[in-house]
């Protein structure tokens, strides 16, 4: 495996070095474009992250659209402007997930560069939000955030397929901003030290670095849309389900609310069908928010299964990080 990560980083390397100096042509937009990605194969919190972007960037003024490649839908050679019924089995789940959100303008294409210039032709967005793309280079970007996760970091620090870097630490240089998202408060005792290993880590490359968690805020029930509190199934036991980068995050999570936990972890962008969430008990099931569009298209759908829902929260407020960040805090006429 390492003589193909030495391959790889050639590859990657020289890939970049065609758009940097201009052999290969990044499309610029004309509003400011903020990527939001990171350098390791599996869940960072990116999602949550651009969320969080956009509704601040909202109250700030601006007008945010989000871009998505479309993972887990059918690959769109044309953009895609979302509406209120575009289905995940089409688009994919992530850009379902943020139009539900934060509901900005939410734009799909396999060309990233020509869905932002849908969100700036068609929806009025004065500025861009790409969700990942940090090696989409052909979207000419004028910020970029890396998003970290603070206990699994960087693995090995090998690249792929040796290891779960997609491009050398070294990258994080060439970064504005580096988010490290820290597990939720109520599991933050038991991984001070890889915190610390991975922060100091990131700081040899970079030093605009702030952290960020994923608080849990409430169950919903699918079928209704009712609201229950964390501690809803404290003490009791619950099938988890998790379609997500990182599946383990989400159960460990579930775990710290006094859930006990039946894991079912499933492949990134995971289709659903009704066996998966149907079990021969009366247990509640619980799934990411990102699992909840895909089955939201499924009839017959129990009143059992309950999504988490999760909000990405701080260090100092995300104020605090726009402010470190080459943007106007609000958009120029």
């Amino acid at each position: 495996m390492l003589p193909l990560s030495g391959l790889f980083r050639v590859l990657s390397s020289v890939r970049h070095r065609l758009y940097r100096y201009g052999i290969k042509p990044s499309i610029s937009i004309e509003v400011p474009v903020i990527v939001v990605g990171n350098i390791s194969v599996g869940g960072t919190g990116k999602s949550p992250v651009v969320q969080a972007l956009a509704l601040e960037l909202e109250l700030l003024g601006w007008k945010p659209g989000i871009v998505v490649r479309g993972y887990g839908g059918r690959p769109q050679i044309t953009p895609i402007l979302l509406t209120e019924t575009t289905l995940p089995s089409l688009v994919g789940d992530e850009a379902v997930m943020h139009k539900q959100g934060p509901g900005v303008p939410v734009c799909v294409c396999v060309d990233r560069a020509q869905a932002a210039q849908e969100l700036v032709r068609r929806a009025g967005c004065n500025l861009v939000l790409a969700d990942d793309g940090l090696q989409h280079y052909r979207l000419a970007r004028d910020i970029e955030i890396a998003v970290v996760d603070g206990v699994n970091g960087f693995g090995n620090g090998w690249l792929l397929p040796a290891g779960p870097l997609r491009e050398p630490l070294s990258r994080l240089r060439r970064v504005d901003c580096v988010l490290i998202k820290k597990p939720p408060r109520l599991e933050q005792d038991a991984s001070t030290d890889s915190l610390n290993t991975v922060r100091s880590t990131v700081k040899r490359y970079q030093k605009n670095v702030h952290s960020f968690s994923l608080q849990p805020t409430e169950f919903v029930r699918l079928t209704d849309g009712s609201s229950y509190s964390l501690d809803a199934f404290s003490g009791t036991t619950a099938h988890a389900l998790a379609g997500i980068g990182n599946p383990g995050n989400f159960f460990g999570t579930l775990k710290a609310l006094g859930i006990d936990v039946l894991e079912h972890p499933k492949n990134d962008h995971y289709n659903y069908a009704l066996d998966d969430i149907e079990f021969n008990d009366e247990l509640p099931v619980i799934v990411t928010s990102k699992d909840a569009v895909k089955l939201n298209e499924l009839h017959g759908v129990k009143d059992n299964v309950y999504l988490l829902q999760v909000r990405a929260e701080f260090d100092g407020g995300l104020r605090q990080v726009l402010k470190a960040l080459p943007l106007p805090m609000e958009p120029h006429d």
